[in-house]
């Protein structure tokens, strides 16, 4: 079971990013767009992991989060990321109660992160992938994300432990466990 920690984003925001991005949908109809649905933004991705094991991963983030207190996201732009292919983003202005969060839960989930390649955390929410366009290509998408503001802003107040499904239509999420952040 592919399990991964994230921050669900509420329903009114992922419409007003749907809204938002329908240009860019219909400008670039060969990328795959995200289903609305699955906006979240991930913090540690644990990969596959046995079923059994997901109560101590409960508890393990439990304890990580125990200190952090509720905090509010504010959207910045959106961007991409250059990999092997695109990835259209939200991203998020820096947050120190967050990045203090994601740091307590690599900590305390070390054991469970072995096999799993982490990348430096940069809070986001992925809208879109594609192919690796030409560099005039990426150039001119880039300026038009950089141009294209979506301003928001939401309190986190809990975490989910999500499943992870991957199918030929994307993936499919669900959400196993609600952890509540210290009030």
């Amino acid at each position: 079971m592919r399990i991964f920690i994230g921050i669900e984003i509420p329903q009114n925001l992922k419409d007003k990013i749907k809204k938002n991005i329908r240009f860019l949908e219909k400008k670039y109809k060969s990328f795959r767009w995200i289903n609305q649905e699955n906006y979240h933004i991930t913090l540690v991705f644990l990969g596959d992991i046995n079923p059994q094991k997901l109560p101590k991963i409960r508890s393990r983030v439990q304890k990580a989060s125990f200190n952090t207190t509720p905090f509010y996201l504010f959207s910045s732009s959106l961007s991409v990321f250059p990999n092997r292919t695109l990835i259209l983003h939200v991203r998020f202005q820096r947050e120190k109660k967050l990045e203090n969060l994601v740091n307590n839960l690599q900590k305390e989930l070390q054991d469970y992160l072995k096999n799993t390649p982490q990348r430096e955390f940069v809070p986001h929410i992925t809208i879109s992938r594609a192919k690796k366009p030409s560099k005039q290509q990426y150039l001119v998408l880039k300026k038009l994300l950089e141009k294209t503001n979506i301003p928001f802003e939401f309190k986190v107040d809990h975490l989910y432990l999500y499943s992870s499904t991957l199918t030929p239509h994307g993936s499919i999420y669900k959400k196993l466990a609600k952890i509540r952040l210290n009030p």
